[in-house]
């Protein structure tokens, strides 16, 4: 498995797909950009990001 592969997101049967969010804000975020907003939400590191269900946007 290469380290440098994008995660993953499944897309569930009810339409929603996941995404990391902030449980705090929850403010999503591309992945390059978790530790920016880490900075800037007070967060010492990473572990206040969840993968959690959002609903797809509309097309």
């Amino acid at each position: 498995m290469s380290a440098t592969r994008p995660p993953v997101i499944p897309v569930r049967r009810d339409g929603t797909h996941w995404v990391f969010a902030c449980i705090w804000c929850h403010r999503t975020h591309r992945h390059r950009r978790l530790g920016e907003h880490v900075a800037a939400c007070g967060s010492p590191d990473g572990r206040n990001y969840r993968l959690v269900p959002r609903r797809k946007p509309a097309t």
